[in-house]
């Protein structure tokens, strides 16, 4: 049996690229913005396997070790015939279409000196946060997003 393998070509540079292994035979590819869907057989039995071209990663969809068979992808869904249960049912997954996003911490402050006791306004300027604990160094801490912290005579340190 010929090994098929799926190539990507980019037109804007005429170049092309091999997105699958060698060793292996992949069938019944599928494409949906820059996520490809194929099937092949590498654990022994056939897989669903997606590309996403964006981020140059393969995931594998399924690891029933049934058969798997005929992926198309639209949107954020993944569909193929799969056997099982004894015959063909039809599955579906929902995948994410946004790719995780790191946060970023940045802060800035209303002083940045000043004699004690002083109260500080602390700005979050963060990228992507979703939750804050701020740790002032002097046993306070506090939860909120932009929170005021007065600094006390005993908490400034020596020099």
């Amino acid at each position: 049996m010929k090994k098929r393998q799926i190539y990507v070509y980019n037109i804007s540079d005429s170049t092309e690229i091999k997105i699958t292994p060698d060793n292996l035979s992949q069938q019944r590819p599928d494409i949906y913005g820059d996520r490809i869907v194929w099937q092949d057989q590498r654990n022994g039995n056939p897989d669903i396997f997606m590309y996403n071209l964006s981020t140059q990663k393969e995931i594998q969809i399924t690891t029933s070790r049934l058969i798997q068979d005929c992926p198309v992808i639209y949107g954020d869904r993944i569909l193929w015939y799969d056997s099982r249960k004894y015959g063909s049912d039809i599955y579906m997954c929902t995948i994410s279409l946004k790719e995780p996003r790191i946060p970023v911490a940045n802060f800035s402050t209303n002083f940045t000196n000043g004699c004690a006791p002083l109260s500080v306004q602390f700005t979050d300027l963060s990228e992507n946060a979703t939750e804050w604990k701020w740790d002032f160094g002097d046993n306070t801490y506090s939860a909120d997003r932009n929170p005021v912290h007065t600094i006390k005579l005993e908490t400034i340190p020596s020099v």
